[in-house]
């Protein structure tokens, strides 16, 4: 049954009552007929259900809603260049070796090996030269790999400080 038919019923009732001079009930009924003008498409259950919710609404302030809207899916993640990770990192390591490395481009590198798996981790510390425990875990191979090319940076830098290069010397004329 739909609502349409409700309201169809109350204006057939308010006809028969403007005859009867009953005008404050068919003042009435107007109303409830033009109120359900906006649901005549709706099935009385559904009618019912609106009720329910407006009621409660009414009476808590707090407007109940049925099912949960589902979260919108997590954008996946880009796959990551394995052969460009690996390049990468031994590029930073290369600078590191020679107390140039750049911090940015090691942290930008660290982040996209964090894409990689356990698997491919452990392939670019191998092609690092890095010894793993073979239970290392993800974040533990990650960090290897950052402390190692770190350290190597460090021990650059000492070891300038140490043993600064040498500065050309200039030849005066004679």
């Amino acid at each position: 049954m739909m609502v349409a038919l409700v309201q169809q019923h109350f204006l057939d009732l308010t006809r028969l009552l403007a005859g009867a001079e009953a005008k404050k009930v068919v003042a009435e009924f107007e109303r409830i007929a033009a109120g359900l003008e906006p649901f005549r498409d709706k099935s009385i259950a559904e009618f019912a259900d609106f009720l329910v919710k407006a009621e409660e609404y009414h009476r808590t302030g707090i407007l109940p809603i049925g099912k949960q809207a589902k979260a919108p899916a997590k954008p996946k993640a880009p796959k990551v260049d394995m052969a460009a990770v690996i390049a990468g990192l031994k590029l930073c390591d290369e600078q590191a070796s020679h107390g140039k490395l750049n911090a940015d481009e090691l942290q930008g590198f660290m982040t996209m090996a964090n894409a990689l798996t356990v698997a491919q981790l452990k392939t670019v510390a191998a092609d690092l030269g890095l010894p793993l425990a073979k239970s290392a875990t993800k974040p533990k191979i990650v960090d290897s790999i950052r402390k190692s090319i770190e350290e190597r940076h460090g021990s650059a830098l000492r070891t300038q400080m140490i043993h600064p290069p040498a500065e050309p010397h200039e030849e005066t004329p004679a």
